[in-house]
């Protein structure tokens, strides 16, 4: 190898060593306060309260403002870093990302309307986000760092684990005698609450470990 192709090639392996770290240190707080903010929606729904009733029969709506208001901390989190760093917002790396996402969350929002046309249909909708969530997560690979993977791949798997125990599962349900509201928010609080803030606390416990070394 030419010295030039060499330090081409050590260039590319810092810049992905920085951006990985880079986006260790923003998705951290990002994943915590996203997957905090699904428990504490889930966990009024799940319990007896004034907002239960209002939560339930709202399901598509309340994880809308679930989302927006997530997109919008981790709006916030990408412009301080940008601050930071002094780059431009929105970055080439931004932008390529929500290239990458767009196809699943546009398929996620048509079959979204497409399920929500039938009754009780919340328990199906929140298996179905979770696994087009971690598709999208998984379509960041070639300039996400490894965690991306090992946390898509957990809303994957979650999703296809949870359709082919569908009839169990709905026997326990019917056991139980939960409804398909309640359903619903158990997985929304198992996938997109507890994933997240575990995800959330790796990652920050990763950072402040290596900032620490």
């Amino acid at each position: 190898m030419d010295p030039r192709s060499a330090e081409e090639h050590l260039r590319v392996i810092r810049e992905l060593m920085e951006r990985a770290t880079i986006y260790r240190t923003i998705a951290g707080p990002a994943a915590l306060f996203c997957g905090s903010l699904a428990l504490i929606v889930a966990a009024l729904a799940l319990f007896a309260g004034p907002l239960q009733t209002v939560l339930w029969h709202n399901f598509i709506t309340v994880w809308i403002i679930v989302f927006l208001l997530s997109a919008a901390a981790n709006t916030v989190f990408l412009l301080r870093s940008a601050g930071q760093r002094r780059e431009s917002f929105p970055s080439s790396r931004s932008k390529m990302a929500l290239i990458a996402i767009a196809p699943d969350f546009l398929v996620a929002a048509a079959f979204t309307l497409f399920i929500a046309r039938h009754q009780t249909a919340e328990f199906n909708i929140a298996v179905f986000w979770a696994g087009m969530y971690g598709l999208a997560l998984l379509s960041t690979l070639t300039f996400a760092p490894r965690s991306i993977a090992i946390l898509g791949w957990a809303f994957v798997l979650t999703s296809c684990l949870v359709v082919l125990l569908q009839g169990s599962l709905s026997l326990l349900a019917s056991q139980l005698r939960l409804k398909q509201e309640e359903l619903g928010y158990l997985v929304m609080a198992a996938t997109f609450g507890f994933y997240h803030v575990i995800y959330g606390l790796a990652v920050m416990f990763h950072v402040g470990r290596n900032g620490n070394g």
